[in-house]
């Protein structure tokens, strides 16, 4: 299930759709435990608060939408229960290193043939009503629907051969600096400025909990070419686009729809942007600012769950912290984690640290199993249930 799991995210935006009936079932077939957690209490607020704020604003596009909560309410149960050690999550995280490597080589292999052949086509494919590709400076999308959601997938993948360079035995350090180099190529040519800024401040993150010299100088050899490389490739050096006006619009929604806001997919009925470009003015219009609570709550638990990673001397540590990192720093001029992909990826990070920590509290759970089907031995026959209603009618 897990290879398969990841090989659906990888695969594109609309696979992702069949990981939901996966994740169901093998959580009921191994009757995984609910936890009460923080973070769960606020996946079913949010649920909840989306599904009242699509009602009140008569959008049911934007009430359906809403059920993606519920999605990612599954699949961090299915984390938090099956990713609470450190070698079972290497496992889970040498899987996804091995099986993105293809689309970061299909990335590559798609910016070399937009060298020759118009392929901005591609943005109809995966449905990018707000951005028109540029053929002088394409930027790729790889398996990922959208330039900016294959560069956080990138990003977060250099963060992970990263890891994997400072852990594992000299024969395969070799290995893991040509995938890391291969990420991030195919990273600077998906031209999301957002996704480098939150790498570069992902790098800067572990770099402080890493306890190894030579990784700190890896990571600052890297910083400085991804830095060189942004003045020379025309996907990254190019005008910018001001979110300014974008970011009043949707404020001025907030004050407008200040405790239900407009819906999840509110903004894009108001302004033609399918979010604001920033995670907290985003949810601000969207859900108001109690979805916004939720979500401040959720990344409280978060944090506190680093601690206690911290506390517990887990390796892991500068990985976990680095990749919440990445999230909050494209996230002040991007809304990756609405989309199929981002949110996935968001959801497993999260859940990894949900995962680990979940061991040292003492929430109270319950498992997710299918009633039992009564025993036909057990149930009236339709002769026995005729014959007493004729004993107590006397009209029959």
């Amino acid at each position: 299930m897990l290879d398969l799991g990841i090989v659906l995210t990888l695969a594109s935006p609309y696979t992702v759709a069949l990981i939901i009936p996966l994740v169901l079932w093998t959580l009921l077939k191994n009757e995984y435990r609910v936890y009460l957690t923080p973070y769960n209490f606020g996946l079913v607020g949010l649920f909840i608060w989306a599904s009242i704020s699509g009602v009140i604003n008569h959008s049911w596009i934007s009430l359906f939408a809403s059920g993606i909560f519920i999605v990612y309410l599954c699949v961090n149960i299915y984390f938090q229960n099956r990713f609470n050690d450190t070698p079972t999550i290497e496992t889970f995280l040498r899987k996804l290193h091995k099986y993105a490597l293809i689309p970061a080589a299909f990335g590559i292999g798609e910016k070399f043939v937009s060298l020759f052949i118009d392929i901005t086509w591609i943005s109809r494919f995966f449905w990018s009503p707000t951005y028109v590709p540029d053929r002088a400076a394409y930027r790729i999308y790889s398996t990922f629907g959208n330039p900016n959601v294959a560069g956080d997938w990138f990003a977060l993948l250099a963060l992970i051969s990263i890891y994997f360079l400072e852990h594992s035995p000299y024969k395969k350090k070799a290995f893991y600096a040509f995938a890391m180099g291969l990420f991030i190529t195919a990273l600077l040519f998906t031209g999301s400025k957002g996704s480098i800024m939150g790498l570069i401040i992902g790098l800067l993150v572990y770099a402080v909990f890493s306890k190894k010299k030579k990784t700190k100088w890896v990571i600052g050899v890297t910083i400085i070419a991804i830095v060189a490389a942004t003045f020379v490739l025309p996907e990254i050096h190019r005008a910018s686009n001001y979110r300014n006006a974008l970011w009043l619009k949707s404020l001025k929604l907030y004050k407008d729809n200040a405790l239900f806001g407009v819906g999840l997919l509110g903004i894009y009925e108001h302004t033609g942007e399918i979010h604001s470009h920033n995670i907290w003015i985003s949810l601000l219009g969207m859900l108001g600012v109690a979805g916004f609570g939720l979500y401040l709550g959720m990344k409280l638990y978060l944090y506190n769950g680093l601690l206690k990673i911290k506390a517990m001397g887990c390796k892991l540590l500068p990985l976990l912290a680095a990749v919440q990192a990445l999230v909050v720093g494209h996230g002040t001029v991007d809304f990756t984690i609405l989309t199929p992909q981002g949110g996935l990826m968001f959801i497993a990070a999260s859940g990894l640290i949900s995962g680990l920590i979940l061991p040292m509290e003492h929430y109270k759970s319950f498992p997710l199993k299918i009633p039992p089907m009564p025993a036909y031995k057990d149930l009236r026959i339709p002769q026995e249930i005729y014959q007493q209603t004729i004993s107590t009618d006397p009209s029959k």
